[in-house]
């Protein structure tokens, strides 16, 4: 059972959340993919992957897609959910600023 001092704070989930969606445009960029596009491939809807994008899951909330959505994404963009999901060194950056 994971205490709660084990827990993300709520900061440390708004970086992980702004550096996912930060990773999802420019993976989508490099691809030449659409956000649309994207979104099919996904299993998800358009406005949900530009909430993704954007870092948000509902208005003002960081973004928590679920894993399965993780592991989609990262097969449409052709890597595994551990690549996506791989920005250690720009977190730990980020949270020592």
């Amino acid at each position: 059972m994971l205490q709660s001092d084990n827990k993300p704070h709520y900061s440390e989930f708004e970086v992980l959340s702004a550096k996912l969606s930060s990773r999802l445009k420019e993976f989508r960029l490099e691809s030449g993919l659409t956000q649309k596009n994207i979104a099919e491939s996904a299993g998800i809807t358009e406005q949900t992957y530009q909430r993704f994008e954007q870092g948000l899951s509902n208005p003002g909330n960081p973004m928590n897609p679920r894993m399965f959505t993780i592991v989609a994404l990262a097969k449409t963009f052709g890597m595994s959910a551990s690549e996506l999901l791989d920005f250690s060194t720009d977190l730990e950056d980020k949270l020592s600023q």
